[in-house]
């Protein structure tokens, strides 16, 4: 094992270490390493390989793809750039991979259909990157032991798949900042393990399906910022008993904030200032975070 994790190391990664054929964990996350990482295709025992919050540059590293015993990838928080394009040739090789961070980068193009080939991964975070295409549906068949989704705030279009259901064990799914589109299916109340579901800033449309409220987990929704989200608010919404956060202002909601909800606060589940909706659309009798929407000033000038 070789850690030198958050030591204040600058430089570029030394040549040297290709030659440590035996090394099974390379963790050099959290310092100022700059520069293109080193050919890594010879450590074949690598099992972890954590590069994150560096200053690397440059397009991911092919020689990745030849570390077949590989498990975990953490390359978040640097400026790595170009696409997936390549790294993805090599997923059928990768397959013991269980996390993959390649989060907050310049990373662009697609997401690949070969992503379904990494059937155990657990942890799946792209977010803060530039990708601009649609979620492949085979994702959500491929990789049904994901217990953490982030492909927030990038470029991504198209629809939440009714096939997201497979995703049994998710608990946390971040989706936020995209150009996402469509209904929200209703085989999202089937995703039993969740706790955090973020879609806010997105183009959603329809109304909030009433099986949210069978996600007895779920401690975070966020649907805001989906100016053609409409209807009522469901009041199955009320049996999320865990609820930390509902966010619904900034839609075209409308009517009244149902009493179930209001008894999530009233028995102090659900903290006041953690409930937002739109004053002059819904009529809300425990809310403290009652906002005039972009909505409404929109409709005013």
């Amino acid at each position: 094992m070789a850690c030198l994790v958050d030591n204040y190391i600058s430089g570029e990664i030394p040549v040297s270490i290709e030659s440590l054929k035996e090394l099974e964990v390379l963790d050099m996350a959290y310092n100022f390493l700059a520069g293109r990482v080193i050919d890594v295709g010879q450590l074949t025992n690598l099992r972890q390989l954590h590069l994150d919050r560096n200053l690397f540059i440059g397009e991911l590293p092919a020689s990745i793809g030849q570390l077949s015993k590989l498990e975990i990838l953490y390359l978040f928080g640097n400026a790595f750039e170009g696409t997936l394009d390549e790294l993805s040739m090599s997923f059928n090789r990768m397959t013991s991979i269980t996390h993959l961070g390649i989060d907050r980068n310049r990373l662009s193009g697609t997401l690949p259909q070969s992503l379904s080939l990494l059937t155990k991964l657990r942890s799946l975070t792209l977010g803060n990157n530039t990708f601009a295409s649609t979620i492949p549906v085979e994702l959500y068949k491929g990789c049904t032991d994901l217990e953490v989704l982030d492909v927030a705030d990038n470029s991504l279009s198209g629809t939440l798949a009714s096939e997201i259901q497979l995703l049994t064990t998710l608990h946390a799914l971040f989706m936020e900042g995209n150009r996402l589109s469509g209904t929200l299916p209703d085989e999202v109340g089937n995703l039993q393990a969740l706790e955090t579901l973020w879609l806010q800033n997105n183009n959603f449309h329809g109304s909030i399906p009433s099986q949210v409220g069978q996600l007895s987990r779920l401690g975070g929704f966020q649907i805001n910022y989906n100016i053609l989200v409409n209807g009522s608010i469901p009041s199955e919404i009320g049996q999320l008993s865990n609820a930390r956060r509902l966010a619904l202002d900034n839609t075209r909601l409308t009517g009244t904030v149902p009493e179930t909800v209001c008894d999530l606060v009233d028995r102090g589940h659900l903290p006041t200032y953690n409930l937002t909706v739109d004053c002059a659309l819904v009529e809300c009798s425990c809310c403290e975070m009652c906002l005039t929407s972009e909505i409404q000033n929109m409709g005013n000038r």
